[in-house]
């Protein structure tokens, strides 16, 4: 009964996992600055016909609504599992700067041109199997992870703001990827 018990607690203590895609495990829920997020949704983020990384949203709540989920100041994680042999740092900063271009008009973008510049300096080369989280707290701001070491942090809400367009604005990244992330 001991061993029945003991396996039930050790099974129970384990992280359940909400999904697999593309070979990388996506938990359905992490933990961050001491609450729970859950797994809003996941997908695959593909340039062509090339499979980049694996994205993710966690949040307190599920959401289906990409404007809820923008500018709502509370904690969210986004998070990017690469596929990809290799993604220089000019193309990760490309590609932020495409995303941020697309969904803030131009004084947003002006208003916040420092501290874009500020993130854009976090990113290496990121390379297969790298994992990067974008975790924001309210009052702290968005801090930049890589591969469990923190880059720095983003201060501002409307920050966050912008960076979650990326993904979930009106013209996002990928249509497929926002729709994944919003579970639908």
């Amino acid at each position: 009964m001991r061993i029945i018990s003991l396996f039930s607690i050790l099974i129970l203590s384990m992280p359940a996992l909400a999904a697999e895609i593309a070979g990388v495990k996506v938990n359905d829920q992490i933990t961050l600055d001491g609450e729970t997020l859950i797994l809003n949704g996941a997908g695959i983020r593909s340039k062509f016909v090339v499979k980049v990384y694996v994205g993710s949203l966690y949040l307190a709540k599920k959401q289906g609504n990409p404007q809820a989920v923008i500018d709502a100041d509370v904690k969210s994680r986004i998070g990017m599992q690469f596929l990809y042999s290799k993604v220089d740092k000019k193309k990760t900063v490309a590609a932020w700067n495409e995303g941020l271009e697309k969904n803030l008009d131009a004084a947003t973008l002006a208003s916040l041109k420092p501290r874009i510049a500020e993130f854009n300096a976090m990113f290496p080369d990121l390379l297969e199997g790298d994992h990067v989280t974008l975790d924001y707290i309210p009052g702290k701001g968005t801090e930049v992870v890589i591969n469990g070491v923190s880059k720095g942090v983003v201060k501002g809400a409307d920050f966050n703001r912008a960076v979650k367009s990326i993904w979930l604005g009106k013209k996002p990244v990928t249509g497929d990827l926002k729709e994944a992330m919003l579970g639908q």
